[in-house]
């Protein structure tokens, strides 16, 4: 991460730099390095930079592209071998003239997910068993939530087990 300060100009014009906006940060004639907008305050910008910021100083120049990531999206990147930032290694053509779409997208919750009702079967194992064994879990946990103080209290005097305290019954 690093902070920078961003021109006067910048800071109230509404095409300058947004939230999520690619930014290509250069140091002389060094190669440049991307770099992703995660905050913006007055007067000044935080960057994540994707290649790490060691080498980095002050001199750095920071030239925002003015959009958040996309990736080339057609039939003709199946197959292909990417870099990290998208950017095609295999020696193939160049996929620029390709559609493009942005990547970056509404986060997911996974506390307010929609579970599924049934089991999905993958046919890998650890999967199947991790997908049972949480489904058992949630089955559990409902039914111990509909469970009254007086339906425990008579299993407890049922069964006589020794967690039945004074203080659950």
């Amino acid at each position: 991460m690093i902070r920078i300060a961003l021109p006067p100009q910048t800071r109230d014009d509404p095409e300058g730099p947004r939230y999520g906006d690619l930014a290509v940060g250069r140091e002389g004639n060094a190669e440049g390095r991307l770099a992703q907008l995660v905050k913006l305050d007055a007067g000044e910008a935080s960057l994540q930079v994707f290649g790490g910021t060691q080498g980095l100083s002050s001199r750095t120049v920071v030239r925002f592209l003015g959009h958040p990531p996309r990736v080339a999206f057609s039939p003709n990147i199946l197959g292909r071998v990417f870099a990290g930032d998208g950017r095609v290694i295999d020696g193939g053509p160049s996929l620029g003239h390709e559609p493009q779409v942005e990547i970056a997208g509404p986060s997911a919750n996974p506390a307010r997910r929609a579970l599924a009702s049934r089991m999905i079967r993958t046919d890998v194992p650890m999967i199947d068993i991790f997908n049972l064994k949480a489904r058992r879990f949630r089955s559990s946990r409902r039914r111990a939530s509909r469970t009254t103080p007086f339906s425990r209290a008579s299993a407890c005097r049922r069964t006589r087990t020794s967690w039945c305290s004074a203080g659950s019954a």
